[in-house]
């Protein structure tokens, strides 16, 4: 073999994928020296091995070449996951907190029932001291309902839900429909600037819709957080709305989150499978049971709850129909009827409810549907029975509705 074949015969040698490396102690072939050392010379390190024979390789081309392309795809999906991550997780200063009286930061009149317990020697306790929350993120903010200057506020019921979120307690919200359940979780967040995201439940809502799925997009894959992942890293508060309809699968993905423990997401990238709850996140749920059924027929789909469940919310509050005194309040904030107009109409709805509890009515009619009421009323130039009969008593049938159209002229004439 001439000189410049055994050349030419030494690089392609060289650059062979499949080629090996000889040891120098032991003469075997091997893709990786510092492997070989520890298996088959353990009292030799790589340190000593290099001093000895300084020119010797450590790794063969081929294993060297994998190791780059290793790298590069770690490279490329640290990259990724970075970028997926920026989406969401909230910034370093997740905002801050400071005290207002609870009177002035829900516009209600300074009574007992917004008094802290008196002090010794004192006749009268100070006003309740609430967080309101400020400087928050952009994004953050941008997530804060508005405030509704027209809705009024039940003192008791939004000291209960006040509590609860600064307690961090889970909270449970149900009642009749049209009672303000939802609307009054988020007017407190709204006085109180908390982030909020409502959650509507169906039969069809699954547990990738609430925590998050794999999806294609830009030509490859990336995993997209749902809407509990990401209330819970940006600390927002999370609204389970209409809970009494979800499936059990949903229930059991909640059932930690109440306890206050993480998310685990096994289908999120490594590194953001485990969603620990930012400390300003909340867990709310509205519906129109308790989880214990229906015995109203009204409210078909709803289930029986597991009671476990249902057991890991620290508050449960039950929303009644207002007083008289505050629907009217109510009416006259939200539409702009006049007093005598709104005495009549919450007039005619203590008595639509109370046939509806005698069994003459099959449905009651909710503050809601009084509220559309007076509105269509208004709108019609004052035509309040008409209004009753567009919002609610066209649902009933005839006889009730009859029965209905009866009560409403006594009262309006």
């Amino acid at each position: 073999m001439s000189t410049s074949t055994a050349a030419k015969t030494t690089t392609a040698a060289a650059f062979d994928p499949k080629a090996k490396i000889k040891c120098m102690i032991c003469g075997a072939e091997e893709h990786y020296i510092k492997k070989h050392l520890a298996t088959a010379h353990p009292g030799t390190s790589i340190e000593d091995y290099q001093r000895s024979y300084p020119d010797a390789p450590l790794m063969s081309e081929a294993f060297a070449d994998a190791a780059r392309k290793k790298g590069q795809q770690n490279k490329a999906e640290e990259q990724q996951m970075q970028q997926m991550v920026a989406k969401i997780v909230p910034f370093s200063r997740p905002g801050t907190s400071i005290k207002k009286p609870m009177h002035e930061v829900f516009e209600l009149p300074l009574t007992d029932e917004l008094l802290s317990p008196a002090r010794r020697g004192q006749q009268k306790g100070d006003p309740i001291q609430i967080e309101v929350m400020e400087n928050l993120d952009p994004v953050d903010q941008e997530a804060v309902p508005d405030i509704d200057d027209s809705y009024v506020f039940r003192p008791e019921e939004i000291k209960d839900v006040v509590m609860a979120i600064q307690l961090n307690m889970p909270l449970l919200v149900w009642g009749m429909h049209g009672t303000g359940k939802t609307s009054q979780v988020e007017q407190a967040c709204a006085r109180t600037n908390r982030p909020w995201v409502r959650v509507q439940h169906t039969d069809t809502t699954e547990e990738a819709h609430i925590i998050g799925q794999m999806v294609v997009r830009n030509g490859g894959t990336e995993f997209d957080f749902g809407p509990l992942a990401e209330a819970m890293m940006r600390g927002w508060v999370y609204v389970a709305d209409e809970y009494d309809f979800a499936h059990p699968a949903v229930i059991a993905v909640y059932q930690p989150i109440l306890e206050g423990k993480a998310l685990y997401i096994k289908e999120a990238p490594a590194g953001q499978r485990l969603i620990k709850p930012h400390p300003n996140f909340r867990f709310i749920a509205t519906g129109n049971t308790n989880g214990s059924g229906d015995d109203t027929g009204l409210y078909s789909g709803t289930k029986i709850g597991n009671a476990a469940a249902y057991s890991r919310f620290g508050v449960t509050i039950q929303v009644h129909y207002p007083e008289p005194k505050t629907e009217v309040s109510i009416l006259r904030q939200r539409i702009g009827v006049s007093q005598d107009v709104a005495e009549k109409l919450v007039d005619f709805a203590g008595r639509v409810r109370q046939m509806y509890g005698n069994g003459e009515l099959s449905l009651p009619i909710s503050p809601r549907e009084l509220i559309r009421a007076a509105m269509i009323g208004m709108v019609k130039g004052g035509a309040f029975r008409k209004g009753i009969e567009l919002s609610y008593s066209n649902r009933l049938d005839n006889t009730q509705s009859e029965a209905v159209r009866q009560t409403a002229q006594r009262i309006f004439g």
